[in-house]
């Protein structure tokens, strides 16, 4: 058996949500700015803006995922330093 290395190991879940949310918020935040806001028309700046906001909630889940990973890895190290069992990470296939 040989050791996961960063090509082959398991994503967690919320890691994989966490790229997903992250990605729709910097896309469509980026195509909201290309696509309404081009410099001259005040209603576009203001569709930019409603858009942008809109598209607030992916970051907002994306800080919610990440909290909770950082979570579970200080767990997951506080369980170790006190001298507990630490989670077994089952083999890739």
């Amino acid at each position: 058996m040989g050791h996961a290395t960063p090509h082959t190991a398991r994503r967690a879940g919320p890691v994989r949500a966490w790229w997903l949310f992250w990605l729709i918020g910097i896309v469509m935040s980026g195509f909201a700015y290309r696509t309404f806001a081009d410099g001259d028309d005040l209603e576009a700046y203001l569709a930019a803006t409603r858009i942008e906001i809109g598209f607030a909630a992916p970051t907002l889940i994306c800080a919610a995922l990440a909290a909770a990973v950082v979570l579970k890895i200080t767990a997951f190290q506080t369980r170790g330093a006190r001298g507990g069992e630490t989670a077994r990470v089952a083999p890739i296939p």
